[in-house]
């Protein structure tokens, strides 16, 4: 009976040492967020093309898409680069 015991104490302080690592870590890693809080890298600064005259937009029958899925695609497309519709010129649409 003596064995039984012993096997608990020790499954009891092996558990009470994992734990203790456990929150260990967890604090630490919360002070180390509290000092130094994650910051996005900054995007590279493109630097500025001089103004040309806007190509003519790409002609309706450009790909297997329609006309106002092109434009569609171009709209959201200068949306997401921050650019105006005017530069992007989308020459080829595939479907995936």
């Amino acid at each position: 009976m003596s064995d039984f015991f012993s096997s608990i104490v020790v499954s009891v302080l092996a558990l009470g040492v994992i734990f203790a690592a456990l929150s260990t870590l967890i604090l630490l890693i919360k002070v180390m967020v509290f000092l130094a809080p994650y910051k996005a890298p900054q995007k590279p600064q493109k630097k500025s093309q001089p103004k040309s005259a806007p190509a003519a937009p790409a002609p309706a029958g450009a790909g297997p898409a329609s006309p106002e899925q092109t434009a569609v695609i171009q709209s959201v497309l200068a949306h997401h680069l921050g650019r105006p519709p005017g530069d992007i010129h989308i020459t080829n649409v595939k479907p995936l």
